[in-house]
């Protein structure tokens, strides 16, 4: 069996919702590193690199 994997959820995730200052945003943002290492075994996968978070713009809409 693998060693425990020690996933940080990237400052600016935590931020953006907290922002909402719910008691659900911070058990979601805070139940992300148990959610990925349990994906990331049923998986088979390993990470290769840091944690990243960001947005996707939304694009213009041109009817």
């Amino acid at each position: 069996m693998s060693p425990p994997l020690d996933i940080e959820v990237p400052d600016s995730l935590v931020a953006s919702y907290a922002g909402n200052g719910g008691e659900a945003e911070r058990a979601w943002t805070g139940g992300l590193p148990t959610l990925a290492a349990e994906l990331l075994g049923r998986w088979e996968l390993e990470p290769d690199g840091d944690v990243g978070s960001g947005e996707a713009p939304t694009p213009p809409f041109h009817p």
